[in-house]
C-alpha cells in the first residue's frame, strides 16, 4: 500500500495540487496586460526620440489621411532630443498599439 500511496503523493505535489484557486480569465488578463505595459515601457525608451511621431505620420500619409497636423508632427518629432518615457500620449499610443497587435497572445484571445 506503501509502495501506491508516496508515488501518487510525489504526483499531487509535482502537478501543483493546491488549494489556491486558479486565476480567472479576467485576473489573467491583467496580468497579461501589466506584463505588456512593462515590456514597452522597457521598449520605448531604447527608440530614438521622435521616430514613432514620424513612423506615425508617414503611415498616415502613405494610407491617405494625412492631414497638415501629421506634417507638424513629423517635423516637430525630427527636433525632438528629450528621449521617450512611460507617462506620456506617446507612450499610451505605443502601449495601445502593442497591445491590439498582440491580443491573440493574451488570455482572453486564446479563450477566443
Amino acid at each position: 500500500m506503501r509502495s501506491v500511496i508516496a508515488p501518487l503523493a510525489a504526483l499531487l505535489v509535482m502537478t501543483g495540487c493546491s488549494s489556491e484557486p486558479a486565476l480567472s480569465l479576467d485576473q489573467q488578463q491583467q496580468a497579461w496586460e501589466q506584463t505588456m505595459r512593462d515590456d514597452a515601457c522597457e521598449s520605448i525608451q531604447t527608440l530614438t526620440p521622435g521616430i514613432l511621431e514620424r513612423a506615425w505620420a508617414m503611415d498616415a500619409m502613405a494610407e491617405g489621411t494625412g492631414t497638415s497636423e501629421d506634417i507638424r508632427v513629423s517635423i516637430d518629432a525630427a527636433r525632438r532630443g528629450e528621449p521617450y518615457n512611460c507617462r506620456d500620449q506617446i507612450f499610451k499610443r505605443f502601449y495601445e498599439e502593442q497591445l491590439v497587435s498582440r491580443f491573440n497572445e493574451s488570455p482572453k484571445g486564446e479563450a477566443g
